[in-house]
């Protein structure tokens, strides 16, 4: 153990999801290891264990951390209609995903090659997707809320998709999926 490791670390669990994500981006989701984040944070071992037990924690407190930030920050003021609440989450959740955008685009190409990181990183998704469709005032209880938490699965991945190949300032791909998608999906979110 390096002197730098055996002193207790000042890292917090966001500190520690902001470096995780960016040695995702540098090298890969495959390559990532919590003892290589103990290393590149100055942690002992036992203190990320500790705060992130498991690759698969990680992912779920990255997952819970954009959706407490987008939760924070969503703008509702003035909307009124299901659709422009669903439109404004969507653009406020993208503006926090951006700086991670380079680990998210990572994590889409290989997190699939991944089984137990993917089936524990997706119900930490639904509880996202939960909130997402109940600010917009849809219900998500019973066999109809879990089709609705569903169908948003679907739509979330297809906007973010086009987010993570974006290659315009002002958007316009990523907005025109999103308009695109508003529309298919709806039906299902008001059933």
């Amino acid at each position: 153990m390096t002197a730098q490791n055996s002193s207790q670390s000042t890292a917090t669990l966001h500190d520690l999801i902001d470096q995780g994500a960016q040695i995702i981006s540098e090298s890969g989701w495959q390559h990532f290891s919590l003892h290589q984040l103990a290393q590149e944070a100055g942690c002992p071992d036992h203190e990320i264990y500790g705060k992130i037990p498991s690759k698969e924690a990680f992912l779920s407190f990255f997952s819970q951390r954009i959706t407490t930030m987008t939760l924070e920050t969503v703008d509702l003021d003035g909307l009124d209609s299901p659709r422009d609440i669903l439109f404004e989450v969507m653009m406020s959740r993208l503006d926090q995903l951006t700086p991670y955008k380079g680990c998210l685009q990572q994590l889409e190409g290989e997190l699939w090659s991944d089984p137990r990181s993917l089936l524990t990183f997706l119900p930490k998704m639904a509880e996202a997707f939960e909130w997402m469709l109940s600010l917009a005032g849809f219900s998500t209880s019973g066999l109809k809320g879990l089709i609705k938490i569903q169908a948003f699965g679907v739509f979330y991945g297809l906007v973010v998709h086009q987010w993570l190949r974006e290659d315009t300032v002002d958007l316009s791909r990523t907005l025109k999926a999103l308009d695109q998608n508003l529309d298919r999906f709806m039906p299902v979110f008001e059933m």
